[in-house]
Parts: C-alpha cells; structure tokens; sequence
C-alpha cells in the first residue's frame, strides 16, 4: 500500500512554499536527482527479479498490478526511495517542520522506502544510492545557494516582486 502513495509524497513539496527557499531547494534537489538517475539508467540499466505471485487474494492482485504498471528497469538508484527521503530531509530542514509533520512524513516516507523491498520492486543497493544521492546533491544545492546570493545584490534577492 504504502508504494502506491509514492505520487502523492511527491505532492508534499506542495507544503514547501511556505518557505519559499525550502521549496526552490527541493526543486532543485530533485530535479539534480533525477538527472543523475536517468543519466545512470542511459548507460548502466539495471533489473530486479521478481517473484512468481500466488494467490487471487487483493492484496496479490495489488502487487501483480504494480508489477504490470511499474517494470522492472531502471532499479539503481531508486526515484521513489531518493523522492521519499527528500521530501522528508528537506522537511527535517525546513523551518515549518513541526514534530507532527515530521512524524507523519517520516513514517510515510520509510514505509515506501520499506515497500520497495518488501514488494521486490528494488535491492538494498538501490536505496542506499537514493539516499546517498540526497545527501550529496541537497549540500550541492545549498553550496550553489550561498554562491549565488553572494553574487546578487541585496536589494535583489527577494523572492518577491514589489
């Protein structure tokens, strides 16, 4: 179940424009993230074997349809582990985090990243380069962040027209 909600965690930046800073950083945390996963997948794809399903039960007809709907390419690094743990780093970050927000995200977030092994949609590999992408492209982010507000003018750097 929790896999299958992988598209509404996504949904979560949403909440970042609160702090508008945040929410440019996990823009660009995911799109440095993505790119990096695509340029991997054009020149080293990879696969996962998945089990023969048994049963006629719901929730073996839910996997067979992920399985259907969600091919088994393209595994290392993983998108829904590197997008579910940025949402919640980039919250953990974020100076709207409540103890509450992060409970609830972090508790998502680590049940799809659970989900992809549980469902053998990915190998432990494949989720320990997600993370380890997060954790090398958000400082990349924050890094180009600094740089480029030293290179603007103060009166400039409002995210606001007036």
């Amino acid at each position: 179940m929790p896999y299958g909600s992988f598209i509404s965690t996504r949904a979560c930046c949403s909440f970042f424009v609160k702090d508008v800073r945040t929410f440019y950083r996990a823009i660009a945390t995911y799109t440095i993230c993505a790119l990096v996963c695509y340029l991997v997948y054009s020149v080293f794809q990879t696969t996962v074997p998945r089990p023969d399903l048994v049963g006629h039960d719901p929730l073996t007809r839910l996997v067979a349809y992920i399985y259907h709907r969600d091919q088994p390419f393209n595994c290392f690094p993983s998108i829904h582990c590197f997008s579910s743990y940025m949402v919640f780093r980039m919250l953990a970050s974020s100076s709207f985090k409540t103890r509450r927000s992060l409970t609830l995200v972090g508790i998502g977030s680590g049940l799809i990243i659970l989900s992809t092994q549980f469902i053998k949609q990915h190998v432990l590999l494949d989720l320990v380069a997600a993370i380890a992408l997060v954790e090398l492209a958000l400082p990349a982010v924050m890094l180009a962040e600094r740089w480029l507000a030293r290179e603007v003018p103060v009166a400039e750097r409002s995210y606001y027209s007036s």
